[in-house]
């Protein structure tokens, strides 16, 4: 089928008018497959016309040498005028030149980012603005396209899409959610993405892109998927989904099934060799204990990962009491780690990971470990809660309890979480009582703490360290941080900590936005010198003593204590902000409160911090503080 000649065939039964379904199913997923195809079809069409105008000025005119020469290089006859090969070539399907051009362009329904090509000039595009066709942008956070006859289009953070010409978009990465309203037949919503083609007449859908693959989920209704490397297609009905990669069968299965095959796990039987897992493949442990330590080095794909999952995070526990975590010959240094990409760990217990040397974890992973995520998962009873090593990869925890991990004596590395120049998101969380060290520590790359429960460090709440001469960058959102008495050996400048070594290379930069900080006075609450800071919408309390000396502050709409240095700061609330009953650790707010309608508009750049959470149910982003 990719052979020049079958093309070239192909192309001429497409200018005569003679090309049929299965031809035009080849020719376009030819075209859909690579950019140079595309030139190259143009390229040929009109070369057609030329030719054609030529024979037509020709043919009055006995031809000499040099026409005849001209004519012999046809492949097939010119039956069809330009107008013809013009309007065969928008039938031809290629997804920038959807039918229903007519009808309206999207409207952004929230604050995105476009790149504007050739330039990649990166410039926001506000609510309300309308998009032409061929539109390319990239998502920093989540937006809503709009259409006039009412449907929507979700993406999701860090998607890129082209605009269409009709109802429909290209998805080059990323995930789009969709509801679509009832289409013309003739005139269906399309989404394309570099594997597939999905036509819509109307129905709710999700489409999704990673590298080399692609996925689509139905809900209501039902849409036909093409894959372009073969032209083959499937009806996707509700509660259905299909995944499209190279290798992988062409198979509809239910919504939310596994990609890859399941292998399930009684408490005490033996795990599956981890390093021959494929993608999509699952690791389902039944309830109870599994004792042991493992070490998990295959990897998935972004729409395929593998998944290690529980029964719940207080029903199935993996317990390394009694199993060696020192890291030597070649074993794990944790009750699980994660040499691979792209895998999902999940309702499970993590406990009883020690070593003599102080740094075995509940969940490690080392630098090559990139996309992993750790939901609904308890860690408690070992050195570090989890350590990620130094590694440009991502992490999200999201939903877990990390508590009371530590060593017995006074080692003041061992942390609840370690996490070393990489891209993480920690959301949802309950994190304390580490014992002798940091709550949550954090060296060099960019990283979000965003509604968490974080209190009773022994040595501080929150270090952020440039460590690598890279920049550092922590984003604090709705989170409770609460900080206790440190003991008597400890530090007690530690609450929030950032630190810039002299003479680094490189820029720290901490934001804390709908925060509420409650410490003790002994506490610097912010310790931060040489580091850039903005404060804003955030409750601070328990001690006068804000930030260190050298520390540059900036922001506003923020309740302070009386009396405190608020230099850098505007639009400050002075005196209490009215707790509900802070000696029961309840931090909401009381009606009264002086914090209630008061806050700061949230930046475009910071997620939203209304998310519902475990750890915290934020009341209204109107007000100051977590709640």
């Amino acid at each position: 089928m990719s052979g020049v000649p079958d093309i070239d065939a192909l192309i001429g039964d497409h200018l005569e008018g003679v090309l049929g379904e299965e031809g035009r199913l080849r020719l376009e997923a030819w075209l859909a497959a690579d950019s140079v195809h595309r030139r190259r079809f143009l390229r040929l069409v009109m070369d057609h016309a030329a030719l054609t105008r030529l024979a037509k000025t020709m043919a009055a005119k006995p031809p000499t040498l040099r026409t005849r020469r001209i004519l012999a290089r046809r492949p097939r006859p010119w039956l069809a005028p330009l107008a013809l090969a013009a309007s065969l070539l928008l039938a031809i399907g290629a997804w920038w030149l959807w039918s229903g051009s007519s009808r309206q362009a999207a409207i952004v329904d929230a604050t995105t980012v476009a790149i504007q090509p050739p330039a990649a000039d990166r410039q926001p595009l506000l609510a309300g603005r309308r998009l032409a066709a061929g539109t390319r942008f990239t998502t920093d956070d989540a937006a809503l396209l709009r259409w006039d006859d009412g449907s929507e289009i979700r993406l999701a953070p860090g998607t890129e899409v082209e605009i269409g010409s009709g109802l429909g978009l290209r998805l080059l990465r990323g995930r789009l959610d969709a509801v679509i309203a009832t289409q013309p037949a003739e005139q269906p919503a399309r989404f394309a993405t570099n594997e597939a083609l999905v036509t819509v007449v109307g129905t709710s859908l999700a489409v999704a892109a990673g590298a080399g693959e692609s996925s689509t989920e139905v809900r209501k209704g039902s849409v036909r998927v093409r894959r372009i490397a073969d032209g083959s297609e499937v009806m996707v009905n509700a509660d259905e989904c299909v995944a499209i990669a190279a290798g992988v069968d062409l198979r509809v299965r239910p919504l939310g099934s596994p990609a890859g095959t399941v292998h399930q796990v009684a408490a005490g039987a033996r795990w599956p060799d981890l390093a021959k897992l494929q993608p999509g493949d699952v690791i389902e442990l039944a309830a109870g204990t599994h004792a042991g330590a493992w070490r998990l080095t295959a990897s998935g794909t972004a729409l395929r990962p593998i998944v290690v999952r529980g029964a719940g995070m207080e029903a199935t526990a993996l317990d390394a009491s009694g199993a060696s975590t020192s890291g030597e010959r070649n074993g794990p240094r944790a009750v699980l780690q994660v040499d691979g990409r792209h895998v999902v760990v999940s309702d499970l217990s993590l406990r009883g990971a020690r070593n003599t040397a102080a740094n075995a974890a509940g969940l490690r992973l080392l630098g090559g470990a990139d996309a992993i995520t750790l939901r609904g998962c308890r860690i408690d009873g070992c050195d570090i809660g989890v350590f990620a090593d130094s590694g440009p990869g991502d992490l999200l925890v999201e939903d877990c309890v990390i508590v009371g991990n530590g060593m017995a004596s006074p080692v003041r590395t061992t942390h609840n979480l370690k996490l070393a120049n990489r891209s993480s998101t920690v959301r949802g969380c309950r994190i304390g009582d580490a014992r002798f060290g940091v709550n949550v520590e954090l060296h060099d790359g960019h990283h979000r703490l965003i509604g968490n429960r974080i209190s009773g460090g022994g040595e501080g709440e929150i270090g952020l360290e440039l460590t690598g001469g890279i920049a550092s960058r922590l984003e604090l959102v709705g989170n409770l941080v609460v900080g206790r008495t440190r003991a008597a050996a400890s530090n007690h400048d530690r609450f929030i900590h950032a630190k810039r070594p002299p003479g680094a290379v490189g820029s720290v930069q901490l934001t804390v936005h709908a925060c509420t900080l409650a410490g003790t006075p002994l506490n610097w609450m912010i310790d931060a010198p040489g580091c850039d800071v903005v404060l804003s919408s955030s409750i601070v309390v328990g001690s006068t003593r804000l930030a260190t000396p050298g520390t540059r502050l900036g922001g506003q709409s923020n309740c302070l204590p009386a009396g405190v240095d608020d230099a850098g700061l505007t639009g400050t609330v002075h005196g209490d902000p009215g707790f509900a009953d802070p000696a029961a650790g309840d931090y909401r707010l009381l009606p009264s409160s002086p914090c209630r309608g008061a806050a700061l508009p949230r930046p475009p750049a910071i997620e939203p911090p209304g998310i519902s959470t475990p750890a915290r149910q934020r009341a209204s982003d109107a007000n100051i503080g977590a709640y």
